[in-house]
């Protein structure tokens, strides 16, 4: 993994001279890079309202990192994943025993009318990394089709890779017939099947995560330097928003999305929007509307004595152990399950003052971190008593 990332470095560099890579680029598929810059609708907290409110989105769906459903339109619905696609591809080509660093010789090759590309040249000799970036980051179709071709042989062999991965993550309502998403009889997915893959990818594959949050990519074309822009505009306009790829074909546009707010990351997928921009709209109104249902309550006291322990340099004083400041924890009240774990000494050990031992962590279902609290113990010991005032076990709540 080290040498991939060693392979990427060159292009995850800050890059300068956009304004030639505009010059020289020709026109995009479907409006992907041509829509003035994205403004977002602000949303008041109350006025949220039971469901987000999407306006375009024909099929939604939202998970939080433990794979936690917290909200779902249709989800099963199939439609056109359109450069989506491009994610699951993005996971064959790491999962190759092809090295980032290999040189590919490019092959022209007719995807159809509008497609996104780099706009390669015949005999262009790419490594495979600055592929792997360019059909990420800027989309390129070609990009894609000659990763692929090299990886696998043929693009059709990669398909075939593409599709075992997706019955292996549960993508039951997947199936795909190029590594693109150019428009296909028979490719087809879900917004459930690609939120899925999202989060995996994300959480997996620490170059696509890398990749997802660059805002362009330089590259070679026709023996030419150049800087492709990303398609995904809420990188710069969602507080939090971390990729991960766009899509669009005919009258249909797409997004998959994640978004992180302290330990609280979120994946999404919107599918069959009618407008650039309202996949983005939507999107951000079902971050909204999540983040909007976490409820905050306290998960450490330090009024509490957790345990009281015996003082190291004399077994005649005890010291407690408490929680080291009071702590707000933040809840998904849709997941009902909540656990305590707690990592401290056991009762009989010698402890000193003033010192921090352990934590309490609280998590909901699926194992969704809520919260952490440290354990100190008081800045001095006191006399041994028969009995302890105050105290609450360690594994309960506040």
């Amino acid at each position: 993994m080290f040498s991939r990332i060693q392979a990427l470095r060159p292009y995850l560099l800050p890059i300068l001279g956009v304004a030639l890579a505009m010059a020289m680029r020709l026109p995009c598929a479907l409006g992907e890079e041509t829509e003035a810059p994205l403004e977002l609708e602000q949303v008041e907290p109350e006025a949220l309202g039971a469901t987000p409110k999407l306006s375009e989105a024909d099929g939604a769906y939202v998970m939080d990192a433990g794979g936690n459903v917290l909200f779902s339109l249709n989800p099963d619905t199939e439609m056109e994943p359109a450069s989506t696609t491009k994610v699951m591809s993005a996971m064959v080509i790491l999962d190759s025993d092809k090295s980032l660093d290999d040189i590919v010789t490019i092959e022209e090759h007719e995807v159809g009318d509008g497609a996104q590309l780099a706009d390669y040249g015949q005999g262009d000799q790419v490594p495979l990394g600055e592929l792997f970036l360019v059909m990420l980051v800027y989309s390129g179709n070609d990009a894609a089709y000659n990763a692929a071709r090299y990886v696998a042989g043929s693009e059709e062999a990669f398909v075939d890779l593409m599709n075992e991965k997706a019955k292996a993550l549960g993508m039951n309502h997947t199936h795909f017939m190029n590594c693109h998403g150019y428009e296909a009889e028979g490719h087809y997915s879900c917004a459930r099947d690609l939120a899925i893959m999202g989060r995996y990818a994300m959480q997996n594959y620490p170059l696509i995560a890398q990749a997802v949050l660059l805002r362009e990519v330089s590259c070679t074309i026709r023996g030419f330097p150049s800087v492709l822009s990303a398609t995904d505009r809420l990188l710069d306009t969602y507080p939090g928003a971390r990729g991960i790829k766009t899509g669009a074909v005919t009258n249909s546009y797409t997004f998959v999305g994640a978004v992180g707010r302290g330990d609280h990351q979120l994946y999404s997928a919107v599918v069959g929007c009618e407008s650039w921009s309202g996949r983005f709209q939507d999107t951000t109104a079902m971050y909204d509307w999540c983040y909007g249902q976490l409820s905050y309550e306290p998960i450490a006291d330090t009024r509490l004595i957790r345990q009281v322990n015996p003082f190291a340099y004399d077994m005649g004083l005890t010291v407690a152990l408490r929680d080291q400041v009071n702590t707000i924890g933040r809840f998904w009240p849709m997941l009902q399950e909540r656990k305590y774990r707690t990592h401290a000494p056991a009762a009989t050990d010698l402890l000193m003052s003033g010192k921090t031992y352990g934590r309490r962590e609280v998590v909901q279902d699926h194992d969704v971190p809520s919260g952490t609290a440290h354990l100190a113990t008081d800045p001095l010991p006191v006399r041994r008593s028969a009995f302890t005032r105050f105290t609450r076990p360690l594994f309960e709540g506040v």
